[in-house]
Order: C-alpha cells, then structure tokens, then sequence
C-alpha cells in the first residue's frame, strides 16, 4: 500500500486543495450585502437553537489547516456581533486516531472542558406527557463538522448523544444508563444516520460505523 502527498498523484488531495483555495477568500469577494447574508446564517441557526459551540474535527494537514484558520477566522468575527454565545473547539480528530485508536476520542470528548461544560450549560428539553408542561428547556447546540461532515462529524455526534442521554436517563431513570440493550439501539441508530448520509453524498456506506456499532473497527470499515 503506498500514499502520495503530491497534488498530481492524489485526486483527493487536488479536490481538497481546490476546495480551500476557493473557500479562503470567499467572504472577501463577497459585496457586503452577501456578507451580512452570509453571517445572517449564522444568526438563524442561534435565533432556532439559542447558544451554539462549534467542534471542529479538521486536522493539521495544509490543506484542513487552512480551512480551520479560514473557519476560526468567521467565526470570531461573528464572536464580535453575537458574544459568548458563539464558541469553537478546534479537535484533530484524525491525529488522535492516528495513536490512540478510536477509543481515544471518546475519552478525549468526554473530558475536553470545553465540550463537557457546554453540555451541561446547554442540558436538554424535557416536558410532562400528561400536562404537555415544560419542565426544562434546551439552551443550545453542538455544531460538528470535519471536511465534508460525514464520517468523523457522525462518529463525534454520537458521543455527544450518548453524554446527553446520560444526562437525562440520570434524572428520570438511572439504571437504564447500564442497559446495554439501549445502547445497542443507540449505536446502531447512529451507525444507520452515518451510513444513509454517507451514501446520498459519496454513494458508500460510512467507514466508522463498523466502530459505531460494534465498539470495534473492522477491514471492511462499514
């Protein structure tokens, strides 16, 4: 098996480089007007959800590199208009991988403070089936993204699902979180989610949802 880091030899490699080099100077292209619409996306998704914290799974290659300063760069601009409201984790999802294995990330999301004190400002919505009352209320989003948002962006949203389940199962039923049933569900929930994206966008299944489901990676990847 060989890899090549040179554009020539490595289709993926001159996508992604095209990608960035149009991405990096979009906004100043823009007129102002475009601009404001450009960050007025920004402004729906924090008017529908409330506080939003970004995780961004790029890695340190050149080419994620520039797309991660091009992104941390939009987002403290929009920082200035929208406050603290709007924050970013910047985690090298693939460098972590590369020598802990998949395992690693889940202990690292679930002792990263930035992820964990989120999680806990955000909480989650709960209501009383019988009155429709509402007895907590959602204060926020994780927004996770990695090059085209399909694998590490899955792999990720299903551990911050399973932290918030967690959450609430400690509240309203507390032996539940040691069902391994449920989590059964919950993995393969997830895998499902990663596999049917996967294929609308890039015609395959997902590669880490052999892990999603089983908690092991496989040569077969899905």
């Amino acid at each position: 098996m060989t890899s090549g880091d040179v554009a020539a030899f490595d289709e993926r490699f001159v996508w992604n480089e095209y990608i960035v080099r149009s991405l990096l100077d979009f906004r100043d292209r823009l007129d102002p007007s475009e601009r404001r619409d450009l960050d007025r996306c920004q402004f729906i998704v924090m008017e529908e959800y409330g506080a939003v914290h970004a995780i961004n799974l790029l890695g340190s290659k050149e080419n994620e590199q520039s797309l991660t300063t091009a992104y941390g760069r939009h987002l403290q601009t929009a920082r200035g208009v929208m406050g603290d409201d709007l924050a970013i984790t910047h985690f090298d999802f693939h460098n972590v991988v590369k020598f802990g294995g998949h395992d690693s990330v889940i202990r690292e999301m679930r002792r990263l403070e930035t992820i964990v004190d989120h999680l806990d400002r955000f909480g989650f919505t709960m209501c009383n089936a019988n009155s429709d009352e509402i007895i907590t209320e959602q204060k926020g989003v994780f927004r996770t993204n990695c090059l085209d948002c399909l694998d590490r962006t899955n792999f990720v949203q299903d551990i911050l699902s399973r932290m918030a389940l967690e959450q609430y199962l400690l509240l309203v039923h507390r032996e539940w979180t040691m069902s391994s049933t449920l989590w059964s569900y919950h993995r393969e929930l997830w895998a499902e989610n990663g596999d049917a994206l996967s294929k609308i966008y890039a015609g395959t299944g997902a590669l880490n949802t052999s892990f999603t489901r089983s908690g092991k990676r496989t040569l077969a990847g899905p």
